[in-house]
């Protein structure tokens, strides 16, 4: 039998699983429908990606710390969900499922209202709770009791102002689910909701969320070496950490490590790992699993009479990209070079393709804001060499957004015609049938990838920080569709729901009720002409969450007084309401009024730039 426990941890309770009773495992028949489709190549995956960033305390201008994602990902389900908290019967299980990107991400009960089934367009497809890709595919014993969160492709935020940003890496070893006749039980998306269920700290979230995948194995989002590994951007409001993780050479396992970000400092996760030597004995700045140097060296990644005993783990895991190295590192030296401008001369643009120039981090020149970090977010190397506004891929009106070679790649041939090459001549790792481009062809050239790109679901940045008064102040910035085109509001973990332009809509109907369709008709009217219209875009954007951020300080402001009253008047909007009953309906009214203000601001915008715009008038 698994046992639970809670883990005291200062003041902070945090329920985790026992060391080594992680044994008991609940597989439940493999009803789960698969989409087999060509073969990918290792080394390159369909055009997803992430970019995602985590800022330290002693970095920021509260004093907290900021993580972020942004879920470029062109079918990603865009809506986001409040789970909520709960109390679970002893002997429960908590089931387990395989990767969903597409909508609905999930279909059920238990994981908010958005996901419901009678909040889901079943006109689409006739899909079921509990079958097809939503059966689950195993199980592990639940805790008493979880915490409530955002979510999204990812677990974001919970009540305890712990956040989650994420970017998946390259890796040398991949494995394959039990529902896809591997082992391995765990995918990245599951661990990010589990440790936000069961954890209020960072060093909590990476250490469950490594032993989880290294006990019941790990599986990235497909079998390829592009979409084997994963980083993911861990801060709560005092530490910050960045994970990674990958499958080891058996494929029921896990390799993992996690290092801590120093106070001041920035760093930055672009689709490459990039932490180094794993020093496991300095418990203060380092975790990761006991198995790093024996896979490396079983799988030929690591000499230790030549390279030394404690593993790098970048050099020992990482899936060298080669020539389409920059893809990754680029972003990473643009925004170091943002947050640190007085250190970019020590910062090659143009690097080895794991990038041994970079630090994990680097020390900021001034504390961020989270507009800083939005800012960043909508970078396209404007002002660089590598401006994509500029030459003669952007057009006449500087048009920021390229295709990869992950869409290059789904160029198809046409029904009934016959690829470029025939099939012999592709390889096995290459498309075949019906696709026209190869593998080489696909990567013959590279454009530069932006940090803001036009297929993003949504962004964010999440903010924590021990100064607010009250844990529910914790804020989700958050915003669909690409950055550059997106306005961001704040969403809290506290609050007892979340705002109906975030919760609806999908990408086969229009809906401007729904933020993404808003800022995706915005972005793809104004990049015809971006030149001319992103002054106005950036205008509103200014206008709007500088106006947004200082309603989130009256309303830190606001919820301190409240709760700094005392008890006797402290009685609650109705009869009977406690302090922190209070508090969450205050901090949910100002999160749903400052969400429904800003998307009636942003339709009126759009409007108003199809017509200031229209034929390029």
């Amino acid at each position: 039998t698994t046992h639970c426990r809670a883990c005291i941890q200062g003041n902070i309770h945090e329920r985790i699983f026992q060391p080594g009773t992680m044994k008991l495992i609940h597989l439940i028949g493999l009803q789960v429908l698969l989409w087999v489709g060509p073969a990918r190549s290792d080394n390159w995956s369909d055009g997803d990606g992430c970019t995602s960033i985590i800022v330290a305390n002693g970095g920021t201008v509260d004093g907290g710390t900021m993580t972020t994602h942004t879920n470029d990902c062109m079918e990603c389900d865009f809506r986001i969900s409040r789970v909520p908290a709960a109390d679970h019967d002893e002997g429960s299980y908590r089931q387990l499922y395989n990767y969903r990107a597409a909508y609905p991400r999930f279909l059920g009960e238990g994981r908010g209202d958005t996901y419901e089934p009678g909040n889901t367009d079943l006109s689409i497809h006739p899909w079921q709770a509990d079958q097809g890709p939503f059966a689950p595919m195993g199980s592990i014993p639940q805790v008493p009791h979880t915490y409530s969160y955002i979510d999204g492709a990812y677990g974001i935020m919970n009540e305890h102002q712990l956040a989650i940003g994420e970017s998946t890496c390259g890796a040398k070893l991949t494995a394959a689910s039990v529902s896809n006749g591997g082992q391995a039980l765990l995918e990245i998306s599951t661990l990010t909701r589990i440790a936000l269920e069961r954890c209020t700290t960072a060093r909590c979230a990476v250490s469950l969320m490594g032993k989880l995948a290294f006990d019941l194995g790990y599986f990235g989002a497909d079998t390829t070496k592009g979409e084997g590994g994963e980083s993911l951007q861990v801060a709560d409001p005092t530490e910050a950490w960045v994970f990674h993780v990958c499958a080891d050479d058996t494929g029921k396992s896990a390799v993992w490590a996690a290092q801590k970000v120093p106070k001041g400092h920035i760093a930055a996760v672009a689709n490459q790992f990039i932490i180094g030597k794993v020093h496991l004995a300095d418990t203060d700045n380092f975790l990761g699993s006991t198995n790093l140097l024996e896979v490396a060296t079983r799988a030929g990644f690591w000499d230790a009479k030549t390279q030394g005993e404690i593993v790098d783990f970048t050099q020992a895991f990482a899936l060298d990209r080669g020539l389409l190295s920059p893809y990754a590192n680029r972003r990473r030296w643009r925004l170091m070079t943002l947050a640190a401008p007085s250190r970019a001369h020590e910062l090659p643009a143009e690097c080895s393709s794991l990038a041994d120039e970079y630090p994990f981090s680097i020390q900021v020149d001034k504390p961020l804001s989270v507009l800083d970090l939005l800012a960043m977010n909508r970078d396209h190397f404007e002002g660089t060499p590598y401006d994509l506004t500029r030459g003669l891929a952007a057009g006449p009106y500087g048009d920021p957004s390229r295709f990869d070679p992950g869409s290059n790649r789904a160029v198809y041939a046409g029904e009934g015609l016959q690829p470029r090459l025939p099939p012999s001549q592709l390889g096995d790792d290459a498309y075949s049938g019906e696709w026209a481009v190869d593998d080489a062809e696909a990567v013959a050239g590279k454009f530069e990838r932006a940090i803001s790109i036009f297929r993003c679901a949504y962004s964010f940045v999440a903010a924590a920080s021990s100064r607010y008064p009250d844990r529910s102040l914790g804020a989700v910035w958050f915003g669909q569709y690409a950055p550059h085109a997106s306005g961001f509001t704040p969403l809290y973990a506290g609050a007892s729901g979340l705002p109906a332009p975030y919760t609806t809509g999908n990408l086969m109907a229009v809906d401007l009720k729904s933020s993404y369709w808003v800022h995706a008709i915005l972005g793809n009217w104004a990049d015809r002409f971006y030149l001319h219209t992103v002054g106005d875009i950036q205008a509103k954007q200014q206008e709007l969450e500088t106006a947004a951020l200082a309603a989130h300080v009256a309303l830190v402001a606001a919820v301190g007084a409240e709760l700094a009253r005392p008890t006797a008047l402290n009685r609650g909007i109705a009869k009977g309401a406690t302090p922190a009953e209070k508090v969450a309906r205050m901090v949910t009214e100002a999160q749903n009024g400052e969400a429904a203000a800003a998307h009636d601001a942003w339709s009126l915008f759009l409007m108003s730039m199809l017509a200031k715009y229209k034929d390029g008038q």
